[in-house]
């Protein structure tokens, strides 16, 4: 998947996270911009929550063995510009699939890398990337 190439890769942009559409060019934003707060703003509220315990246990670890906090905000950005280096992404939304009750969706999108599925999920009237 586009997304989960970066693999580097709070809750949300607000009413523009109210369609998949704007979800997906949320991301393109966001990998161009090499930022990633706004990438994991657009996942759910259990990733970016799983994240940022892992980052935080990362840190205890680095700081028991004497390297202090090892994951700051600099370095994983850092590895979101490697993923990517000085390419800018371009996404193109090729088709957008719901499921019955529209809570769920399935873009195909077209990127330098390749055609993807990216699968999203509507919570509390928001929508997010489905990464598990």
């Amino acid at each position: 998947m586009c997304l989960l190439i970066c693999s580097c890769v709070g809750c949300g942009f607000g009413s523009s996270q109210n369609s998949p559409k704007a979800i997906i060019n949320g991301l393109e934003e966001a990998i161009n911009e090499r930022d990633l707060e706004k990438m994991l703003a657009l996942m759910t509220p259990e990733f970016q929550s799983e994240f940022e315990s892992q980052k935080a246990i990362g840190n205890l670890v680095g700081d028991l063995a004497g390297f202090g906090s090892i994951f700051t905000d600099e370095l994983i950005n850092g590895f979101v510009g490697i993923g990517f280096g000085s390419n800018y992404v371009e996404l193109e939304i090729l088709s957008i699939k719901y499921n019955e009750d529209k809570t769920e969706a399935t873009a195909l999108v077209l990127c330098s890398m390749g055609e993807d599925l990216f699968e999203m999920i509507k919570i509390s009237s928001s929508w997010y990337f489905n990464v598990d």
